[in-house]
């Protein structure tokens, strides 16, 4: 029996979206995003994914699609203004020397608290810290934690 893709596994589709787009120096997340329209292109995602058994989650996830789709149209359109405020609240730390993964971590919430209505700021910078338990560093979750914390209290 399958199980529906969960948000968190969106997010870390996500994640590993806006790491390989900035691992390949690429603008836009049109071609990552083309890839979840293939089955076997969303079952690797999901085979990467931590916690998520790509052979029982169910591959029609439109609910979720739908949501990185989302997310990936408004990194596309907001780049710049979303790493401008991870750098202005990064303090002493420039975004090139930034771990990649915590870059994307970052970068995912920061779009979904800026952008994305469907979710309180708090769930986002939660899983967002999650996440970074276990794709970061142990000093990630704090990091990431403070900086998306400041950005959510200049959006109010």
């Amino acid at each position: 029996m399958s199980k529906p893709m969960t948000r968190r596994t969106a997010r870390e589709i996500l994640i590993k979206i806006f790491y390989q787009a900035d691992v390949n120096g690429d603008r836009d997340t049109s071609e990552y995003v083309g890839r979840l329209n293939s089955k076997d292109d969303l079952k690797e995602y999901l085979v990467t994914c931590d916690g998520e058994d790509a052979e029982k989650t169910s591959l029609k996830a439109e609910d979720q699609i739908a949501f990185i789709k989302a997310v990936c149209f408004q990194w596309d359109m907001h780049r710049d203004e979303v790493d401008e405020k991870i750098r202005r609240y990064s303090i002493n730390w420039k975004l090139e020397r930034m771990a990649r993964t915590d870059l994307a971590i970052m970068r995912e919430a920061a779009c979904e608290i800026m952008y994305i209505d469907d979710v309180p700021a708090a769930v986002t910078i939660n899983e967002a810290v999650e996440l970074a338990k276990i794709y970061g560093t142990e000093k990630s979750t704090s990091f990431i934690n403070a900086v998306l914390g400041k950005i959510v209290s200049e959006n109010e």
